[in-house]
């Protein structure tokens, strides 16, 4: 079979199957799986000074050294977003 032949039977036949069902026939992941993971590694980058950004100007380190196997203990940035909304929505 020509590789185009087989190239537009594939996709006729991966048309009819939904995303979903796609993604596990081709054995791929969805995008917003592979945008998160590299997320993550963008963030153990960063943490660990494998790049050249400024991590506390992302992350603020806990002062609570009681962690599990490692001191990179994060909390959260007040959001400012969130409280600016809460304040249009009390009135």
């Amino acid at each position: 079979m020509r590789y185009t032949n087989l190239l537009t039977y594939l996709l006729t036949y991966l048309h009819k199957l939904s995303y979903k069902n796609r993604l596990a026939q081709l054995g791929l992941e969805s995008l917003y799986s592979r945008r998160i993971k590299c997320d993550l590694i963008m963030c153990y980058n960063i943490l660990n000074n494998l790049v050249d950004i400024d991590s506390d100007a992302y992350f603020k380190r806990s002062t609570v050294h009681h962690t599990r196997c490692n001191n990179m203990k994060l909390n959260k940035y007040a959001s400012s977003v969130r409280h600016a909304i809460s304040l249009h929505t009390e009135s």
